[in-house]
């Protein structure tokens, strides 16, 4: 751990492989002023330093003085997680993304959950959740509406289809028994 002027760092130090004695920074956390001018009042950020190949090491992640973290990225972080780049989420074949949460019940709003197909392999399928209400404290993500591939083994032969509860869509009812059906409180109109 070093300090020196305005900014300190915990450094992560590894030795040579080749005999040597010598060591080298592979990593380190560092505070980072805002401007170069420290008055006591300027913004004070978190970052984190990684080294690839011969190298220094350069900036990952940052944590700004808001509390926002940027992932390779280290201006303009505007949201509680700013990313430059992909984002995967993968456990055991299945990748979710849950969103914000129910007021009176503190359970997930929603989720966007992708898992391979049910219908043909090597293509995935993107399910819609939202959470229902059944008797006393059933509450839960349900799935509302799904897009699953379907078709032969070869680039480009794939369709999108939505197929939720058996083939058939439907608008305003659980429960479709055609192709289409909507449903509101005086009408029912299928196709």
């Amino acid at each position: 751990s070093t300090a020196g002027g305005d900014s300190s760092k915990f450094s992560f130090w590894r030795n040579y492989t080749n005999g040597s004695s010598a060591a080298f920074r592979a990593a380190y956390i560092s505070n980072i002023n805002s401007d170069d001018s420290y008055n006591g009042s300027n913004a004070q950020f978190l970052g984190f330093f990684t080294k690839s190949g011969t190298a220094e090491p350069v900036e990952r992640m940052r944590i700004d003085s808001a509390g926002n973290v940027g992932i390779a990225k280290t201006t303009d972080i505007v949201q509680r997680l700013d990313v430059s780049g992909g984002i995967r989420s993968n456990s055991s074949g299945t990748g979710s993304l849950y969103l914000g949460n129910t007021t009176s019940t503190n359970y997930n709003a929603a989720a966007i959950i992708a898992t391979a197909s049910t219908l043909y392999s090597p293509i995935g399928r993107l399910s819609f959740q939202l959470p229902t209400h059944g008797a006393g404290t059933d509450y839960g993500l349900t799935e509302q509406m799904f897009f699953e591939g379907t078709g032969a083994d070869s680039k480009g032969a794939y369709k999108l289809v939505i197929l939720p509860y058996g083939g058939n869509v439907g608008i305003g009812t659980s429960s479709p028994s055609y192709n289409l059906q909507v449903y509101n409180d005086s009408d029912v109109w299928h196709f």
